[in-house]
């Protein structure tokens, strides 16, 4: 399939006719198969049948074993079940696919063309905002092309498919709405996308010539298609109804064709989209290229064909990793896992959206604000570092189109236009396009271990707040400080409340871990179980909640208690429960006020749950534990010198000023303001010295002619400033400004640092 699948069923045949079931995971790109009972399975080369597979030494081949799926039982072969290549090799692979390496799709060169735009843009201009590079507004019409075979006759009616692409309010196969009302709703009315349907087509040659395996895939689908749109020029089709692009090509060319697809994955038939490798020249100069081609099969279903179309009309990334060896965006985007309700795909994630124009409102997040957003129109808050990265921000409820997400609450999407969902290292150099900030800060997504679970929204029952310094944090792809902050986020629902505004206060933060021990708990043994949560952060604690995860079959013989790194013990359950079975529970301030003692008590340290079992004959394990902390810091310095001082002229003693503190800690951000009224700042040298004796020059004759200096310098125009991470921020800190050349005169009005400390 074009579109990616997740232990999806399909049904292979073998080369003597003989049918095997197996599951898979993939799209056209790349892709691995299972038997039904979990064992990975490949083709072998030499014998064209799917075998059960084995792993190369080096982990970068399936190898096949030589025995035929389902000729034995997988375990006979002493196997190990589910059995991938390492991440690097799938990635690869995937890359080197054909649809990969041929000539480039039209929405993929006009992306091409947006992003080298935003590139040099990037590299001419400062950090400003700018529009999305194409906006997808009005009415769009597309093709859709029916097609049969002498042997394989159309079963569902042009009518049917009329309805389903461009009927409002269709329901027809159990989809909710057409591929009309998807974009409609998506857009917040402002995408008019149609298709015209065309009478079936009846193939010059029987499906058997099509879904040839001796021919390279695609092949022959492509001879198809150009044998359908013969056939509607020599019947006068009108082709100038269609939507082109600034070229005059038409933006989507849609076909099904009757039947189920005959082939296996990567032969023949098997759905994909891609390119007709030259362009198609129609009637009136238009020129067909890209298509999309998939079979009808006995029913109709919105998630393929929506997500192919957000290529092809909206110039949409796939936001899913072609190496499967992470999930990209997960199911909280059509452009990724989207579709796993193929008749009521999720919606079209925030970044999309508002690449797209559809943003209905567009809040910059600049002051701080208490903020409230809506889950039922295209409601967004964006936080810019540049024209290229950015935070926006959704809310996302489990109603309608969103009916299938696993949870509810704020979806803060991490964006880097430059980046790409093939890269999830995490890194500077290596991180995705559009990442889902995921709030339980397991990156599930990044790891390839799910597609979205339940810890993935903001919301007051999940994580309450985001900064700089909470966990998962709003720092920037290269570590910098982003200065975004949300706090006091509300319950998930159609409408959420939170604060939002610039980090930094140092006032408040809330700090979250978890421990995932699955440790057995000793059966009458007062030794018990022990598992250690750490936190370095400096704080101290104003609320905490643990919440525990423990499977036992009598939870009135099991005794909690917490330790903190002060050494206090607080009981949170001691053998209450009777013969009740499992603990999971919260305990706080208000459900066990004993707890209230560790309040002013500082967070750093080890955190101890011991847990005992004390008496006989009942099991347990201890699956799961977490610690939610509300903690008060003194982790930010604002000092300010306003001297007013005359800057001596043409003299390279300048003048010097020093602001003195006795904050301990060492330096994790710092951003210095300067005010300097001077008639040619070019003459100019500024340098901030540590107490430490590190210097940084903020600026250095920089600046020509032009008047005055007043600046804010920080991480990001001022890189030279992280040479100042990790020293002590009590002493003496000097800034020094000097004029070294005659004539023009300055005057210091005022100069400033603001520290944030590590950790």
């Amino acid at each position: 399939m074009s579109y990616p699948f997740y232990g999806k069923k399909f049904e292979f045949t073998q080369p003597d006719g003989s049918r095997i079931e197996v599951r898979g995971w993939g799209d056209q790109h790349h892709a691995v198969f299972e038997s039904m009972d979990g064992y990975t399975v490949v083709k072998d080369p030499a014998t064209g049948y799917f075998c059960y597979a084995s792993l190369s030494d080096d982990k970068e081949e399936l190898i096949s074993t030589g025995v035929r799926v389902g000729a034995v039982n997988g375990a006979s072969l002493g196997l190990q079940k589910g059995v991938r290549i390492n991440r690097e090799s799938a990635r690869q692979k995937a890359l080197a696919a054909p649809s990969n390496i041929r000539a480039k799709r039209r929405w993929e060169v006009r992306r091409e063309r947006a992003k080298n735009f935003l590139r040099m843009k990037m590299m001419h201009a400062g950090p400003v905002p700018a529009p999305p590079s194409r906006e997808t507004k009005g009415n769009f019409v597309g093709l859709c092309l029916l097609i049969q075979f002498p042997d394989v006759p159309g079963t569902i009616s042009r009518e049917d498919v009329e309805h389903f692409c461009n009927q409002q309010g269709y329901t027809g196969h159990g989809n909710s709405g057409s591929v009309y009302d998807y974009f409609l709703e998506n857009s917040e009315g402002l995408l008019h996308y149609t298709n015209v349907v065309t009478p079936y087509y009846t193939a010059k040659n029987p499906v058997s010539y099509y879904s040839s395996r001796q021919i390279a895939h695609g092949e022959r689908a492509r001879e198809l298609v150009k044998e359908a749109l013969a056939h509607l020029i020599t019947q006068g089709f009108n082709f100038l109804q269609l939507t082109v692009d600034d070229e005059n090509y038409v933006y989507a060319v849609n076909v099904f064709y009757a039947g189920h697809c005959p082939n296996n994955w990567g032969e023949g038939l098997w759905p994909h989209s891609w390119s007709l490798s030259l362009p198609y020249v129609l009637p009136g100069g238009a020129k067909a290229y890209d298509y999309q081609i998939t079979d009808l099969g006995s029913e109709l279903s919105l998630a393929t064909f929506c997500h192919e179309n957000g290529h092809m009309i909206c110039d949409y990334p796939d936001l899913y990793d072609y190496g499967y060896e992470s999930r990209g965006a997960g199911v909280y985007c059509l452009m990724c896992a989207g579709g796993r309700d193929e008749k009521n795909p999720t919606k079209i994630c925030a970044y999309l959206k508002h690449k797209s124009g559809w943003s209905k409102k567009l809040t910059a997040i600049s002051d701080p604000i208490p903020a409230q957003i809506s889950a039922e129109e295209n409601d967004f808050f964006i936080y810019r570092r540049n024209m290229a990265e950015y935070f926006i921000i959704e809310n996302r409820y489990r109603s309608g189109r969103d009916q299938s997400l696993p949870s509810s609450g704020l979806a803060v999407w991490h964006v880097d236009e430059l980046g790409s969902n093939n890269e999830e290292g995490m890194t500077p150099s290596h991180h995705y396009e559009c990442s889902l900030e995921q709030a339980d800060n397991r990156f599930d997504l990044e790891k390839g271990l799910n597609d979205g679970d339940t810890g993935d929204l903001f919301s007051a029952s999940s994580q309450s707040s985001f900064s700089d310094w909470t966990v998962p944090h709003s720092k920037w792809w290269d570590s910098t400080p982003s200065g975004l902050a949300l706090s006091n986020i509300g319950p998930s629902g159609k409408q959420m409340t939170f604060n939002i505004g610039p980090s930094g206060d140092g006032q408040t933060q809330n700090y979250i871990r978890n421990s995932t021990p699955k440790a057995d708990i000793p059966d009458n043994n007062p030794q018990g179980v022990r598992d250690i949560i750490h936190f370095d952060e400096q704080a101290s604690i104003t609320t905490l909640k643990v919440a525990v995860d423990i499977t036992h079959t009598y939870r009135g013989d099991l005794v909690l208690t917490l330790i903190a790194p002060s050494g206090s013990v607080v009981e949170l359950m001691a053998r209450n429960g009777g013969r009740t079975a499992d603990v999971r529970q919260s305990f706080d301030f208000a459900s066990k006020t004993e707890l209230q003692d560790l309040k002013g008590q500082f967070l750093a340290g080890d955190w101890v749950l011991h847990v005992q079992d004390l008496a006989l004959a009942d099991q347990g394990r201890l699956n799961n534990w977490q610690i939610e902390v509300q903690g008060a810091t003194d982790k930010v310095i604002d000092i300010e010198d306003a001297p007013g001082l005359d800057i001596p002229d043409n003299d390279p003693g300048g003048i010097e000023r020093v602001i003195e503190t006795d904050m301990s800690g060492k330096v994790g951000v710092i951003t210095v303001s300067v005010d300097i009224t001077h008639t040619y700042i070019g003459d100019l040298i500024v340098t901030l010295q540590s107490p430490g004796g590190k210097s940084v020059d903020l600026h250095r004759q920089e600046g020509g002619s032009t008047d005055n200096l007043i600046m804010t310098y920080d991480f990001v125009n001022c890189p030279s400033l992280e040479s100042l991470i990790h020293e002590p921020i009590a002493g003496r800190w000097k800034f020094l400004v000097k004029d070294l050349a005659g004539q023009d005169r300055g005057k210091l009005n005022r100069w400033g640092l603001r520290v944030e400390r590590e950790g």
